[in-house]
């Protein structure tokens, strides 16, 4: 699966359907599936992973020791208000009025390509997020933590 880059606004139809910009739409096609799983992502956000992509994410996450308390809450979390859906030939995905709610969307949403994933924000949540912060000042203290990523390593 390619990455997935780049932020567009968008509408959603009178029927709660939102079309996946054409740029993304290609990425989120895997062996002819169009299958998506769309759930309640974090700070206010919706995300949209391709179905195969979350199975890995799902599986990786049941490796952990499902003892752990925060293991079943953060899956708990990724489903409460997860759906798994079809993108049409349109490239249109149904959102469901819950996850239009806890998301904040009316008619009028932002779509950024976050790597793996799609984030659907409200533009209003997306500009008003209380830990927006400069990318210099983040990415100095997140990428001195990644191996092979700090400007130390040797390439």
């Amino acid at each position: 699966m390619a990455y997935l880059f780049g932020k567009f606004k968008h509408t959603i139809d009178a029927k709660g359907r939102l079309s996946i910009p054409h740029r993304l739409r290609d990425q989120l096609i895997i062996d002819d599936s169009r299958q998506l799983v769309v759930l309640g992502g974090f700070e206010g956000c919706l995300f949209c992973y391709h179905a195969a992509h979350f199975k890995h994410i799902l599986d990786t996450l049941g490796q952990q020791s499902f003892d752990r308390a925060d293991t079943r809450e953060l899956l708990r979390c990724l489903s409460e208000y997860g759906s798994q859906v079809d993108m049409d030939a349109q490239g249109r995905i149904p959102l469901t009025e819950e996850q239009r709610d806890i998301a904040g969307l009316s008619t009028t949403c932002l779509l950024l390509g976050v790597g793996s994933r799609i984030e659907i924000w409200s533009p209003e949540r997306f500009e008003d997020r209380p830990n927006r912060a400069d990318g210099a000042a983040l990415a100095e203290g997140v990428l001195h933590t990644v191996p092979n990523l700090s400007p130390e390593s040797k390439e």
